[in-house]
């Protein structure tokens, strides 16, 4: 579940950026929630006990508070991305300070907050989707986001994921993409399942994957592929 949080201590202008996020957020074909705060106290508090990825923070809190905020998501190490917001343009070089990732005017325009949200979600953190795998009388449990690909050998689904051995599962690969809901998945063979996240380029007769392993592409695949990958890129 992907997390935004939005503070802003004037309810209208809350409620017209939470109105903007949720007519945005379905264009991404991702699953999230917002929450609003109309302090930062009150979202320092919900932060420290789930975090979020992206948050859509009011500089002006009485001067500019929102700043100061910022850098103490930064000195406590919090993982996420900021865009500011502001109806004044004064402090968009501090915002660089920072390392927000963009800097929205009031009141904010829909083309430009997208684009920043888009931006948030290709570079930014992402949730840990976790899958479970049975594997040889052993439960291992595995974020979606390390998995390079599947390879199905005669009843079994290999997991080749980074920083592990290889997974041998009991299964199909139809049965486990069902289950990849944190990544972006298609087959270019029959026996291989791609983390499209993972895909460095696409060749006449195989994908090369980062790390530069590479697997066959099957005609009958082909165009598929392709078309799930091109999907994907425009996603992001």
């Amino acid at each position: 579940m992907y997390r935004i949080a939005i503070c802003d201590d004037k309810i209208e202008d809350l409620e017209q950026m939470n109105e903007l996020v949720r007519q945005i957020m379905p264009t991404f074909d991702l699953a999230y929630e917002v929450d609003r705060f109309l302090s930062i106290q009150q979202l320092l508090e919900a932060f420290d006990s789930a975090p979020y990825q992206l948050i859509l923070l009011d500089i002006l809190f009485e001067g500019p508070e929102g700043l100061v905020w910022a850098k103490e998501v930064q000195r406590r190490g919090y993982d996420c991305s900021v865009i500011l917001v502001s109806s004044s343009t004064d402090y968009l070089l501090a915002g660089y300070d920072i390392h927000a990732i963009h800097y929205i005017v009031k009141p904010p325009d829909r083309n430009k907050l997208q684009s920043a949200i888009r931006y948030a979600l290709l570079h930014g953190p992402r949730p840990d989707e976790k899958i479970t795998l049975q594997a040889s009388g052993s439960v291992q449990v595995l974020e979606q986001q390390r998995i390079f690909y599947l390879e199905s050998i005669n009843h079994d689904v290999l997991v080749h994921a980074e920083g592990c051995k290889e997974i041998k599962c009991r299964g199909k690969l139809e049965d486990f993409e069902q289950r990849l809901s944190g990544i972006a998945a298609a087959q270019c063979h029959r026996s291989y399942l791609v983390n499209l996240a993972r895909v460095r380029a696409i060749r006449y007769d195989c994908v090369e994957l980062s790390g530069g392993k590479k697997l066959p592409m099957s005609r009958t695949y082909k165009e598929p592929f392709k078309k799930a990958y091109l999907d994907y890129k425009i996603t992001v």
